[in-house]
């Protein structure tokens, strides 16, 4: 009799059906078992790593936007004492030409951020 008590039993002992019925549950099941285990672990490291990678990217991505918008505010401070500097004697047209000039560094940095956002 085959009840799955006797773990200790031979296949030897057993012959025809209730030896083939014996290897498929005691070696086919426990193999198809492991091999899902195995597969599920896998899995679970793939998803581990891409989670991982995921939040290095965003960190990544959080640096650049951080020395690009660093840049950005030097170069304003820049021009802000340019400004400061020339006082009030500033003609028309110069003040047009630096307005001009942080029209562009702010469209920079703008397109910057963008190209930063598609990454």
């Amino acid at each position: 009799m085959v009840d799955r008590k006797n773990e200790e039993m031979s296949t030897s002992e057993l012959s025809g059906g209730a030896r083939i019925h014996y290897i498929f549950q005691s070696i086919f099941v426990n193999n198809l078992e492991q091999a899902v285990t195995m597969q599920q672990m896998q899995f679970q490291q793939a998803l581990l790593m891409q989670q991982t990678m995921t939040a290095q990217q965003a960190a990544n991505k959080a640096a650049t936007m951080k020395s690009a918008t660093e840049l950005a505010a030097a170069q304003a401070a820049e021009i802000s004492k340019k400004l400061k500097a020339d006082g009030p004697e500033i003609e028309r047209k110069e003040t047009k030409q630096k307005f001009r000039i942080i029209i562009t560094v702010k469209n920079s940095v703008m397109k910057l951020g963008d190209n930063l956002t598609r990454l």
